[in-house]
């Protein structure tokens, strides 16, 4: 007995399994990286200076800071309207990872962005916790859309063309 999951769009358009895990996986980091920007964007002199922090960035990259959330709400935005969601896949997976290199960066040389309070060291010591938190979740999300892009071309493919030996239409 075949277990088929899809999904029916208006245009009459059945996607698999594969796809629709796909495409959640995607939409799961989209629907992150809408979240984040719009949160910046409801105060961005706050985010603004938090970035200054970032001592390892030039201060062009610093002074462009409020384009973050822009940035994060148009390519998330841009995949939900479906407006070419192969070019807002590779933009979303370039700005998370020029951010966690960024985070990484930091770790690497021990400048942790601080917000000054209770000294450079007390501040590193407690953003070291959460800049750790936030590379192991960019990482995730790094994963989410790469998984979700490969499962997206393998959906594409024949049926005998699929290098998955059992696809989940065929499970039983």
């Amino acid at each position: 007995m075949a277990v088929s999951v899809s999904n029916t769009f208006s245009s009459g358009h059945k996607r698999s399994a594969t796809s629709l895990v796909a495409t959640i996986a995607v939409g799961a980091v989209m629907l992150l990286l809408l979240t984040a920007g719009v949160l910046k964007s409801l105060d961005l002199v706050h985010f603004s200076s938090q970035v200054q922090g970032f001592t390892l960035l030039p201060e062009w990259a610093q002074k462009m800071s409020p384009l973050v959330p822009a940035l994060e709400v148009g390519i998330a935005g841009a995949w939900f309207l479906g407006l070419d969601r192969a070019r807002a896949w590779w933009a979303a997976l370039a700005l998370l990872t020029a951010f966690t290199m960024v985070l990484v960066a930091h770790m690497a040389f021990g400048k942790a962005p601080s917000c000054g309070c209770f000294g450079k060291l007390l501040a590193f010591q407690g953003m070291r916790n959460a800049v750790l938190f936030d590379v192991l979740r960019n990482g995730v999300c790094i994963g989410f859309l790469i998984v979700g892009r490969l499962l997206e071309r393998i959906s594409q493919l024949p049926q005998d063309q699929r290098s998955i030996a059992m696809s989940l239409e065929e499970c039983p």
